[in-house]
């Protein structure tokens, strides 16, 4: 089966700990598949270094009214983190193999109501250097070599 898990977290308090678990969607619950999970599209962008980036998004379909609302006003600035992969089920499935592929900060939220399907869209970017004191931002030790050719 497809797996998924996407955990949003507060804002990291003034002495640089970690912030708390504010939201989570996932495919499983405590290791068990969970049918009714919400519907999740992505689009991740990976990139190098030294390449100009964009943003990525994620859309998470099935949600709440309420949740829609209080998300619009409550997720701007929170980190966000995304595992994905396989879990147990099919033949060629290897749960070993899921992994985190996002990690940054929820840039834009947007609640859409078309009808009867509401869904919740997360505009993502890359997150800052350093938690606690983004100014300056942390020495990063990182070494771009430009070949000729």
């Amino acid at each position: 089966m497809r797996f998924y898990d996407i955990q949003i977290f507060n804002a990291p308090d003034a002495k640089g700990n970690p912030g708390t678990l504010y939201r989570q969607y996932s495919s499983m619950k405590n290791g068990v598949f969970n049918p009714g999970g919400l519907m999740v599209e992505f689009d991740l962008l990976r990139f190098g270094e030294s390449t100009p980036k964009g943003q990525s998004c994620i859309t998470v379909w099935g949600i709440s009214p309420q949740e829609m609302q209080q998300a619009r006003q409550d997720m701007f600035g929170m980190t966000i983190k995304m595992w994905v992969g396989m879990s147990k089920g099919l033949p060629l499935a290897k749960p070993e193999q899921r992994g985190l592929v996002l990690e940054g900060t929820i840039w834009q939220v947007l609640g859409n109501w078309q009808g009867t399907e509401l869904r919740l869209d997360l505009i993502v970017t890359a997150g800052p250097v350093s938690d606690v004191n983004p100014l300056p931002l942390a020495p990063v030790n990182l070494t771009v070599p430009w070949n000729k050719g």
